[in-house]
């Protein structure tokens, strides 16, 4: 997979749209520790920081199925475009509240319910945009590439955030996180220069008959607004693995909590120390790209995916146990290293399973029940922290361990739920 990678960034409208997403994630990276730092600072309450953290998911509930169909029936550049354009304002707004001194909490959840709206319309429009960017055949190395901007923005953003908020404040961290979406939506305008009208072409996963159907029922409003969950249902390895995405979101919100519950509290470490965890996550992230990369091809995608849940229940038991700076960080690393696999395999299966002509719809209906769990994996992660993060982290430790063996049981069937699936996806009709 490392040759068609590379052959993909030479391309220049799939290069300025990952280097746009990479801006993109390295500010999530910035604000992932500006605001529970921020938070448990002014609250000194984990259950409060993680009621409001939620609240970025509150969109998600009213706007993903309309959503979903206004981005199937239109421009998936413009939906993206746009949706960069109001994070750009809603890390702006919360950035000045902080700066500004005008920060409650109850502020921040209010910003950070609209920068959940730019989140929901952005997941509607990226992967259909990838897509067409790039076609089928080369998904696996386009997410992997995306991962791997993930990887590094994990492994930078903490420590950049770390440095800014222990010499500046919470609020400039926040204002950096603006300036790369701002990146962003510079990137999104150049990548339609560049693209020229030469976005891959489809094939069309109907019939002749059915895809005339489709066009006629186009023409009526609201036209299949709720297929995308008629597909998920219908499709058992498709809704499986949006159940198992449910599984790695609420991991990922909930271990990034309690990570700075477990430094703050029980460490009593500072801001820029405790970027370092997140920093060794992005250093796994980093290199699960590259053996993914040399793997993917080699190694069932049932196996490969297996293990990745089971290696991070071993890294979360790690850090539950871990004392000394040296086994946290080691158990960041297995952690985070395994979700990032698990999360390229999962994104990448699902999307190419998913028949082009509904890719929005399947995206934010996956995604509805993504946004559900992780709004509610942050008030109860907060709850629990409570209690005690080490027995937070080794309680959830013994569920993902518990959950590989079923993930395996089914992860080899084929997309519609007959035989084994190893190797590449078939092209496949709607069941």
């Amino acid at each position: 997979m490392l040759l068609p990678m590379l052959g993909l960034l030479r391309e220049a409208s799939f290069r300025w749209l990952w280097i746009g997403r990479g801006a993109s994630l390295l500010g999530m990276r910035l604000a992932d520790l500006a605001l529970p730092w921020l938070l448990l600072q002014a609250t000194s309450s984990a259950w409060v920081t993680g009621a409001v953290l939620a609240c970025d998911r509150l969109a998600a509930f009213v706007l993903s199925i309309p959503v979903g169909a206004w981005v199937d029936r239109g421009s998936k550049w413009k939906a993206a475009l746009l949706a960069e354009t109001l994070r750009f304002g809603a890390t702006s707004a919360v950035a000045g509240l902080v700066l500004g001194g005008q920060a409650g909490a109850w502020e921040i959840a209010l910003v950070l319910a609209s920068l959940g709206a730019a989140d929901v319309l952005h997941a509607a429009a990226f992967r259909p945009l990838v897509v067409h960017t790039v076609g089928r055949a080369r998904l696996a190395a386009a997410f992997n590439l995306n991962e791997g901007a993930d990887a590094v923005a994990t492994l930078l953003g903490p420590l950049l955030a770390g440095t800014i908020i222990g010499r500046y404040g919470a609020g400039w961290a926040l204002a950096a996180d603006a300036l790369t979406d701002l990146l962003a939506v510079a990137s999104l305008l150049a990548a339609r220069v560049a693209a020229s009208g030469r976005q891959h072409r489809e094939e069309c996963p109907y019939s002749q008959p059915e895809a005339a159907a489709l066009r006629d029922g186009r023409k009526r409003p609201g036209f299949g607004a709720w297929d995308g969950f008629r597909y998920l249902w219908r499709a058992p390895l498709a809704r499986r693995l949006a159940l198992a995405g449910c599984l790695l979101s609420t991991t990922s919100v909930a271990v990034g909590l309690w990570v700075v519950v477990l430094a703050r509290d029980e460490l009593h470490w500072d801001a820029e120390r405790t970027g370092w965890i997140f920093s060794a996550m992005g250093a796994a992230n980093v290199v699960a790209v590259l053996l993914l990369g040399g793997l993917v091809d080699r190694v069932a995608w049932s196996r490969l995916f297996t293990g990745a849940v089971a290696l991070a229940g071993t890294g979360a038991a790690v850090l539950a146990g871990a004392r000394s700076t040296l086994a946290v960080l080691m158990g960041a690393f297995l952690l985070d290293g395994a979700l990032s696999a698990a999360f390229v395999l999962q994104s990448s299966r699902l999307t190419a399973v998913t028949p082009q002509d509904r890719m929005a719809r399947v995206t934010v209906a996956a995604g509805l029940a993504d946004d559900g769990v992780r709004a509610l994996g942050r008030v109860l992660a907060g709850s629990v922290a409570e209690v005690g993060v080490r027995w937070a982290l080794l309680g959830w430790g013994l569920v993902l361990a518990a959950a590989s063996p079923w993930i395996r049981r089914w992860s080899v069937m084929s997309p519609l739920g007959h035989g084994v699936g190893h190797g590449r996806t078939p092209r496949i009709r709607e069941p």
